[in-house]
């Protein structure tokens, strides 16, 4: 609906996961015809739509003195875990590059971790630390505008973990 026209609405259907499915199980001999159908109607029935499970504990991410969020993101820097698995979503603008930000007691790696994140200069990414005592650093590589921390994903030292499988 651009300008004062009103356009009507089209859907384009981009792929049918199940109508591949029917293809890749038609070209594999030793699977038989039932289990071929099994599989067809469990994706058939299947809804992408629904919601990803909720977090056991989702928090603003502490951030230090100079260190504040890249304007125009979607998204409030967070930390989330769930089954003993944390994660960082950020984009931030840091006026000075060190330390970025500090994550509370039951979202840390037992041991330092090293990621290697996006920043605005997608040539270069920065290398950034995860310390046991929670906190998040730049540690080098590109220090352009803004830094994604979005990718930091790793084990949660708490009571439990690890656990055997």
């Amino acid at each position: 609906n651009f300008g004062p026209v009103e356009s009507p609405t089209k859907t384009i259907r981009l792929i049918d996961l199940v109508d591949n499915l029917r293809v890749v199980l038609a070209a594999i001999p030793y699977v038989s015809q039932a289990s071929k159908q099994k599989a067809i109607d469990a994706m058939s029935n299947t809804h992408f739509d629904s919601e990803l499970p909720a977090a056991e504990f989702l928090g603003s991410l502490p951030l230090v003195s100079g260190v504040s969020q890249a304007s125009g993101r979607v998204r409030d820097a967070v930390f989330e875990r769930k089954d003993g698995i944390c994660s960082v979503q950020a984009a931030l603008k840091p006026t000075t590059w060190g330390t970025l930000a500090t994550l509370p007691e039951d979202c840390r790696p037992s041991e330092t971790l090293v990621f290697k994140l996006m920043t605005q200069d997608a040539s270069m990414p920065a290398s950034v630390e995860v310390n046991a005592n929670g906190v998040i650093k730049w540690v080098e590589g590109s220090s352009d505008s803004w830094l994604s921390l979005s990718g930091l994903v790793f084990p949660a030292l708490s009571p439990g973990w690890p656990t055997e499988l």
